[in-house]
């Protein structure tokens, strides 16, 4: 499935890393069917049907620790930058299930 990301972005960035992908101010990314109802039910994010993506994350390759970072700072997650990737990952992960 494929997503736009309609809410704004922090100041002076045209980019933005949700769950591990990256959209681009005005750009779609494609999204894999397991997490397309995150997306679905999160208000700041639109389905697009039938545009082509123009940024497409590697599915099969983890977030890196830098991209959990980004995550976590986008989303308001209080981590301390020192944690282990595994940390980092659970809280990004337990944050999720909070979302509406």
């Amino acid at each position: 499935m494929q997503f736009r990301y309609i809410g704004e972005y922090p100041t002076g960035q045209r980019s933005a890393v949700f769950w591990g992908f990256p959209f681009e101010a005005g750009g779609v990314t494609d999204v894999p069917e397991a997490l397309a109802a995150t997306f679905l039910r999160n208000r700041y994010f639109e389905r697009v049907e039938n545009a082509p993506a123009e940024t497409t994350p590697d599915a099969d390759q983890p977030p890196t620790r830098e991209e959990l970072i980004a995550i976590a700072e986008a989303n308001s997650i209080k981590i301390d930058k020192r944690w282990s990737y595994d940390r980092l990952a659970q809280a990004v992960i337990a944050h999720s299930k909070d979302l509406p």
